[in-house]
C-alpha cells in the first residue's frame, strides 16, 4: 500500500504497466508522476478516522474531446475498454464542477 506521493509514483513507474520501449518507459514515468501529484486530493478526501484501504483510479487526467454531445475516453491504451458519457450527464457535470478532485477522478473506499 502506498502512503505517499513518492510511493504511488514508484509503484506506477517501476511495478506496473510493463513498459518495454524507451518511449513506453518515459510515458509511464510521466503518468506515474502525474497520478502521484493527485495523492493530496485523495488524502484530504479520506476521513482521518478511516480504517481500511482507499482505492483511487483515474479515468483521465485531461478532459476528453466531445463529439456529437458525447465524451469518449479510453483510459488504458492497451485495453479495448472505452467510456461514452453524454455531455449533459448529471454525474459528469458534478464531477467536472468539483474543486475537491479537479482531475475528475472517482474514488472508491472499502474496509
Amino acid at each position: 500500500a502506498a502512503t505517499s506521493p513518492e510511493e504511488v509514483a514508484d509503484f506506477i513507474i517501476n511495478k506496473s504497466g510493463s513498459p518495454k520501449t524507451p518511449e513506453e518507459i518515459e510515458a509511464r514515468k510521466e503518468f506515474g508522476n502525474q497520478f502521484a501529484s493527485l495523492y493530496e486530493f485523495f488524502d484530504r478526501a479520506t476521513p482521518e478516522d478511516f480504517v481500511g484501504y482507499v482505492y483511487a483510479d483515474g479515468l483521465f487526467l485531461n478532459p476528453p474531446e466531445q463529439d456529437n454531445g458525447v465524451y469518449t475516453f479510453c483510459p488504458n491504451p492497451k485495453s479495448q475498454t472505452c467510456y461514452h458519457v453524454k455531455a449533459d450527464s448529471a454525474s459528469l457535470l458534478v464531477g467536472w464542477q468539483s474543486q475537491v478532485l479537479p482531475a475528475r477522478l472517482r474514488m472508491i473506499s472499502s474496509i
